[in-house]
């Protein structure tokens, strides 16, 4: 059961924290610095001091580290795929788990976006990032924003669909694996299709509330500005030393 801090919309959970504070043109940087150095990292030292940073990040966004664990189980069908894939590949037991801590680490970065950052938020803070004044601009982030939106949406849904199958079906945890396969291939088309209908809904609000960076409306001011500057300075550092050594 989700308690009242959580918000379905977009998995963002509505907490006190230094992150949540941040600006969202601020976080949105930091997510892109944080995911280039780790697509250019090459060593365990790198990779040991950007799970350091990220987990200074996740403490200071104050959302249990259990939230995070679950959402990395939830992937973990692609994370064990990844893993065999890259092991049949490079036939390297090293390399495979380097390439999948990677992975972890980029689905708690964009988590942490995700989780700290109402939607709305982000796609004020890509609008001011392009500096849109042009309509396809403006659609273009709103789509990003919806994109964004989506991951989440579709685990519940897909959680809701199974949690309904279920209910009706008596002893449904006694069902052998391959019948739990063929459920989730049935299930794949009324996914989607609920997850389009909820996508169409948040689009409309969206887009009759107008919401832009650069609508005539109050600008947010985002407080805690030492702790942001500190944060995207060590995540350039970190960039930097990765690209040095």
């Amino acid at each position: 059961m989700l308690d009242n801090r959580y918000i379905y919309l977009g998995g963002y959970y509505n907490e006190e924290s230094y992150i949540h504070k941040f600006n969202p043109s601020i976080k949105i940087i930091i997510t892109l610095v944080l995911i280039i150095s780790l697509i250019i990292s090459t060593s365990i030292l790198d990779i040991i001091i950007l799970n350091l940073f990220i987990l200074v990040v996740l403490f200071l966004s104050k959302i249990k580290l259990k939230t995070y664990i679950n959402t990395i189980l939830k992937y973990t069908l692609l994370l064990i795929t990844i893993f065999i894939i890259s092991l049949l590949l490079s036939k390297k037991i090293y390399f495979s788990t380097y390439l999948l801590v990677k992975f972890i680490d980029l689905i708690l970065i964009l988590s942490i976006l995700i989780k700290t950052t109402k939607p709305l938020e982000i796609n004020m803070g890509l609008s001011y990032l392009l500096n849109t004044k042009i309509i396809n601009l403006k659609h273009l982030i709103l789509n990003i924003t919806l994109i964004l939106i989506a991951i989440p949406l579709i685990e519940e849904t897909r959680r809701e669909i199974n949690n309904s199958i279920n209910l009706r079906t008596i002893q449904s945890n006694k069902r052998n694996i391959i019948n739990k396969i063929k459920q989730n291939i049935k299930n794949i088309e009324p996914i989607y299709r609920l997850t389009k209908n909820k996508i169409k809904k948040i689009y409309t609000v969206m887009e009759l509330k107008n919401y832009s960076y650069f609508a005539n409306r109050t600008k947010k001011q985002y407080k805690n500005k030492t702790t942001e500057f500190i944060i995207l300075l060590l995540s350039i550092i970190i960039f930097v030393l990765i690209i040095i050594y």
